[in-house]
């Protein structure tokens, strides 16, 4: 499988835009009186996906809960 190449540019403004839309959600929610909240997001546990996860965990989730997915072709 061919991986994309983001720009260290590019990755970081989609870090940033990641981040912000996480704060507005739970902004939003805590201004509603929110009290539950369900998320859910997902990253790939390998070296390219640390930006990623690390944007993640800056706005609260956590901890990784280890997961698979499986798919059949039809």
């Amino acid at each position: 499988m061919v991986q994309p190449f983001f720009a260290p540019v590019f990755q970081s403004f989609r870090d940033i835009v990641g981040e912000e839309i996480a704060r507005r959600a739970f902004s939003d929610a805590d201004a509603e009186q929110a009290r539950l909240l369900e998320t859910l997001c997902g990253t790939g546990g390998d070296p390219s996906h640390a930006p990623a996860r690390r944007a993640y965990e800056k706005v609260g989730f956590g901890p990784a809960i280890p997961s698979v997915s499986l798919y059949r072709l039809l």
